[in-house]
């Protein structure tokens, strides 16, 4: 299944590898302050501490990860952001509304 921002738990899987992958799946009850906005989805997980991670589209269309943990600050897709992307992906029915919301708080904020 395919959310608003067009990805799917394939290409999570082909982003972070299969063993980032895996111990994503493990972080599911971790993520918490999700946030979906207009053009990106944030969230934080509990790790070894409280990372914060970002997930957005990018113009070619797929999709970019980052996250302030370690292996994050390396540049590679990890295990957090698979999980971040796993939990929008389970709560796919309700992205459009929640990206609508938050383009009307960008409206009254820049109003």
């Amino acid at each position: 299944m395919t959310h608003a921002l067009g990805f799917a738990e394939k290409d999570l899987r082909r982003l972070a590898g299969a063993r980032s992958f895996e111990r994503g799946v493990g972080y599911l009850s971790a993520v918490s302050r999700l946030e979906i906005w207009d053009e990106a989805i944030t969230a934080t997980v509990d790790g070894t501490d409280a990372y914060e991670v970002e997930l957005a589209e990018r113009e070619d269309g797929g999709l970019t990860g980052w996250c302030d943990c370690p292996y994050g600050r390396e540049g590679h897709f990890c295990k957090h952001c698979v999980a971040v992307g796993l939990t929008v992906l389970q709560q796919a029915e309700s992205v459009p509304r929640q990206r609508s919301a938050a383009a009307s708080r960008t409206r009254l904020l820049d109003a």
